[in-house]
């Protein structure tokens, strides 16, 4: 009896977990991206995509892009992220045991790209933020993963949508 039961409970788990899966689709960016294209940003919104070459230096660390207080994604090695903002000027910033920005004049439609790269500081690596296009971002983004952002203190969340 207790196999049958056994059996019976792994099909349920299994069907379960295929239908929450099922529910809930994939983005609509995530899944352009994925395929080699990129969606157009929301009307009204800019579109960024950050995103960070799989590297053996820094692999196994992870950082946090800022707009003042206000985490936007984390991006660790082999990864990228989507940011929309409204158009203007924008000031993204990572830090370590150095701050790096990027300023950027964004407009309502377009989508832009920055890299984020790392560099030998000190004691620890320091991320590098710099302006990128697509033939870049496309060149790997076949091997880029989707960030998953884990924050682990509220004035580091992503803003509400």
């Amino acid at each position: 009896m207790k196999p049958r039961i056994l059996a019976l409970a792994a099909v349920i788990a299994t069907a379960c977990s295929g239908a929450a899966l099922a529910a809930d689709p994939a983005p609509a960016e995530v899944t352009n991206i994925a395929s080699g294209k990129i969606a157009a940003p929301p009307a009204g919104k800019a579109q960024v995509i950050f995103f960070r070459q799989s590297r053996f230096a820094g692999g196994g660390v992870a950082f946090t892009i800022k707009e003042g207080d206000v985490g936007l994604v984390k991006i660790g090695s082999g990864s990228y992220g989507i940011h929309f903002a409204d158009p203007g000027k924008h000031v993204f910033k990572v830090q370590s045991e150095a701050t790096d920005s990027l300023t950027m004049e964004l407009d309502a439609g377009e989508t832009y790209y920055v890299e984020e790269t790392m560099t030998q500081g000190l004691m620890l690596y320091r991320p590098k933020l710099a302006a990128s296009d697509e033939a870049a971002f496309k060149a790997v983004s076949g091997k880029l993963r989707v960030s998953q952002f884990k924050s682990e203190d509220k004035a580091d969340a992503p803003p509400a949508k």
